[in-house]
């Protein structure tokens, strides 16, 4: 590594430093940050430890922040759809999709929504444009339970 380079890498990391050194966690809610990117890392892991609504408010924070970060947008649909919020999360579903029509995945999310909703037709209509856009069978399992819960849902 370069002279120049490992003064501005020290100089990037001296933050983090001194608040490890005052026994801080990194990504606790003792260090506040408006960088995107702590803040992504944040709502990530809590969404990893289940804190569902505690990481859909920081990913709305987020949405506010940087409305067109459509990995913000997914970050909450995903939230809300964890804790059943199922019409708050098909909204984020549905402004994923018209941001990024290339990824399949928020049809299948939207899908599993419309069917824990009872909304039989709706699923399957969602789960067609996740066929359509994806017709690949690597979510094979998933799909064949969300169609045999589809077929069921009255």
């Amino acid at each position: 590594m370069k002279p120049d380079e490992e003064h501005r890498l020290r100089e990037a990391l001296l933050p983090l430093s001194r608040r490890l050194e005052k026994g801080v966690p990194f990504l606790s809610k003792e260090s506040s940050s408006d960088d995107p990117e702590v803040l992504h890392a944040r709502a990530y892991n809590l969404y990893l430890a289940r804190k569902y609504d505690e990481a859909t408010e920081i990913f709305r924070t987020l949405i506010a922040m940087h409305p067109f970060e459509t990995r913000y947008l997914f970050g909450m649909a995903a939230s809300l759809q964890a804790v059943k919020r199922y019409d708050e999360a098909l909204k984020m579903w549905g402004l994923y999709t018209l941001m990024d029509g290339t990824d399949p995945l928020p049809h299948l999310h939207a899908s599993e929504c419309y069917a824990a909703s009872g909304k039989r037709e709706e699923g399957k209509k969602a789960l067609e444009a996740y066929r359509r856009a994806h017709p690949l069978p690597d979510q094979g399992d998933r799909v064949r339970r969300l169609e045999t819960l589809l077929s069921r849902t009255g």
